[in-house]
């Protein structure tokens, strides 16, 4: 009978929160600690039963022997009244080993009492136990659906935030290259400008040049004109 009780005893003993704190696994801890629990109490419930039981055969017993007790004092009252001693006296020793009987009987009783007493407080104390370590298990189990949501509503902000960032550095690039493209075309385009300019410069001055020199050629071919000269 003092398996149960020492098995239970042992599940009390246990610093549930500090192997909690070092378990990596605090929900299989719970759960294995409550399947542990669950055992001792369907064997205690078993032993508890048993003691009950043999608890009143005990006191059916007892009841026995007192009743066997009163018929033989009945017998020995009436031996004497048929004048038999021998008879009474055979009949006072069989009660007086009833009533040793009912003594032994009383003792019994008190032990099986306590016995019982002792199972159903380990009951009470099991029942507390158990009651405690579901309620850590409930509480763990929604910490960890708080956290996996957490974790989750962490994971899609992240992912809009990246989203976010690489359209924007997209759109940056993006900029940036419409902005080189439209310096370059704008270099290009003034490259252009002044290329014109220097080549309307360079046709201004050569139409300078031809004009002079037809002047020259007419004034030569002027009569009397290169004496002048």
């Amino acid at each position: 009978m003092s398996g149960a009780l020492d098995r239970l005893k042992a599940l009390m003993r246990e610093n549930l929160d500090a192997k909690l704190a070092r378990s990596k696994s605090p929900d299989r801890l719970l759960e294995q600690y409550v399947e542990r629990a669950m055992a001792v109490r369907g064997e205690l419930r078993e032993e508890l039963v048993d003691a009950r039981a043999e608890l009143l055969l005990v006191q059916q017993r007892q009841n026995a022997s007192e009743e066997q007790a009163r018929n033989w004092g009945a017998r020995a009252l009436d031996a004497l009244r048929r004048s038999d001693e021998q008879e009474a006296r055979s009949a006072l020793r069989r009660q007086r080993s009833f009533e040793v009987a009912l003594e032994d009987w009383a003792d019994a009783i008190s032990a099986h009492e306590q016995t019982v007493k002792s199972l159903e407080q380990a009951s009470r104390s099991l029942a507390e136990l158990l009651e405690d370590a579901e309620l850590r298990m409930t509480s763990l189990v929604s910490r960890q659906k708080a956290a996996r949501a957490a974790l989750r509503v962490q994971t899609v902000l992240q992912a809009v935030g990246d989203s976010q960032s690489t359209d924007s550095e997209r759109m940056v690039e993006s900029v940036e290259e419409q902005e080189a493209r439209a310096a370059a075309m704008a270099e290009v385009a003034a490259r252009t400008v002044k290329d014109r300019i220097a080549q309307f410069e360079r046709g201004a001055a050569d139409a300078e040049i031809e004009l002079r020199l037809e002047q020259m050629k007419r004034r030569l071919r002027e009569p009397g004109q290169t004496e002048r000269q």
